[in-house]
């Protein structure tokens, strides 16, 4: 898996918490806020698209849609922030290389 910036140094000062080292997902535990501080520093080519749902449509006869990488930073960021900023949550990331 490519080295994610920022993850490493978050576990390393005790902020994040790495519950797995090897294969698919490496997964962290660690309070919201973090992963929202950590998140808003990471660049576009770190997320990957995601289906999202819309209203059904001649454009979208299915109600849903492809929301490109960008977007998903930011619905992920929009999800992050209506939690409590102690809440501990669970982030599984899988490479997408």
């Amino acid at each position: 898996m490519r080295e994610i910036p920022g993850v490493g140094e978050l576990v390393r000062e005790g902020h994040l918490e790495q519950t797995s080292w090897s294969g698919y997902p490496l997964t962290y535990l660690g309070p919201a806020s973090v992963f929202v501080q950590w998140l808003e520093t990471l660049r576009e080519h770190y997320f990957s698209s995601q289906q999202v749902p819309v209203a059904r449509s001649a454009e979208h006869p299915r109600g849903i849609r492809t929301a490109p990488a960008l977007e998903s930073k930011t619905i992920v960021l929009d999800q992050l922030r209506t939690l409590d900023p102690g809440r501990v949550v669970q982030v599984d990331l899988w490479d997408q290389s």
